[in-house]
């Protein structure tokens, strides 16, 4: 068996020998003709997973090809989707694996390695931390076209309609949420207002949104103050 090292630092698949091969479907097809066949060649398959195939901490380069509705970004490897928050097409990362399951598995950045002409700053101390928006790394207009393919694809997919649409006339991407909830906590370090983390019930400070207006940051800040010098918790 010669196993050569990838780029994610892991072997992929070997390359057999025929005499080899042959041997394995000899082994194989005894294993299946034993009664537990199917325990044996599920623990089978699970070290086979472990040894060659993605597993949790890997470290992977991922070219991303997509964006979820959610401003995930997606790309391929082993054949299966990968999900990256924070990234857009593009954009060629080092991804940190942190679930796999069996047809798609979830990741964070580790690196950014090339950057897509479709990012842009967020402009938010709290962006990837808080669960309040998913799109601020991404260009305004791209993120209309992004939106605009999305509604596109629905209709055809699930409707078997293609209408013509009319442009997407974009406002501005800041100031423009009339209506917050703020959720409040408090531990050691003090008062929290801001956003829940995504996907938890850990509240993340953001002190200044920048998609509400300045009037919504004032009250905050006024209530904070309220709460910490009257001692409410």
């Amino acid at each position: 068996i010669h196993a050569t090292m990838s780029n994610r630092n892991r072997p992929i698949l070997p390359q057999l020998s025929v005499p080899i091969m042959a041997r394995m479907r000899h082994i194989l097809s005894n294993i299946l003709s034993t009664p537990f066949s199917v325990v044996i060649v599920g623990v089978f398959y699970s070290i086979i997973q472990r040894i060659f195939f993605m597993k949790k901490n890997d470290l992977i380069k991922l070219d991303i090809t997509d964006v979820t509705l959610q401003g995930v970004g997606v790309g391929h490897c082993d054949g299966i989707a990968v999900f990256v928050p924070g990234t857009v097409i593009g954009d060629f990362v080092e991804a940190h694996i942190l679930k796999v399951k069996s047809r798609y598995a979830f990741a964070k950045i580790n690196k950014l390695i090339t950057t897509s002409i479709h990012r842009t700053d967020c402009g938010c101390e709290s962006y990837l931390k808080c669960g309040g928006c998913c799109f601020r790394h991404i260009n305004y207009d791209f993120e209309l076209v992004l939106k605009e393919n999305n509604v596109k694809n629905s209709l055809k997919r699930i409707g078997g309609a293609e209408p013509v649409f009319e442009p997407i006339v974009g406002l501005s991407p800041n100031g423009y949420r009339n209506k917050c909830q703020y959720p409040v906590a408090s531990d050691k370090k003090g008062i929290h207002i801001g956003f829940y983390s995504a996907h938890s019930h850990r509240v993340v400070d953001c002190p200044d949104c920048v998609l509400q207006p300045e009037e919504f940051s004032s009250a905050v800040k006024l209530f904070k103050s309220f709460v910490e010098q009257n001692g409410i918790s």
